[in-house]
């Protein structure tokens, strides 16, 4: 099972974990509804719900409240699609990456245990 990332040393064990599966713009409908029955079938998920542009859009608004100019330089459309995805245990976090990340429509899985990390190796 390939690690999110060979190094991350982290323990973790059977806590619960919040993982964000972001889609690519291009995707189909027939993809996202095949992915999200995948997740919500797959045994490590314990929940999967579905974040359109707009309700992004709007946290995003919520999140950067306070930096009016960089909320003004955003439009909905640019925020992408996702599935936020809670797993049962965080252990389980590489074995959804390595079952998850190259399904059609899948532009990246962030979260879990480890933060993700650029390849200049600053967090992302």
């Amino acid at each position: 099972m390939p690690s999110a990332d060979a190094n991350c040393e982290r323990q973790w064990g059977d806590e619960p974990v919040d993982v964000r599966v972001f889609l690519r713009r291009e995707i189909t409908d027939q993809q996202r509804v095949g992915l999200r029955d995948a997740l919500r079938s797959d045994p490590l998920v314990r929940s999967v719900t579905f974040q359109s542009r707009d309700e992004a859009y709007a946290r995003f608004k919520e999140m950067y409240r306070n930096s009016p100019d960089l909320v003004d330089a955003v439009e909905p459309e640019q925020m992408p699609e996702s599935f936020q995805v809670a797993l049962t245990r965080a252990k389980d976090y590489s074995e959804l990456v390595a079952n998850f990340h190259d399904r059609d429509g899948v532009d990246q899985i962030l979260g879990g245990p480890c933060p993700a990390r650029s390849d200049s190796g600053e967090g992302e």
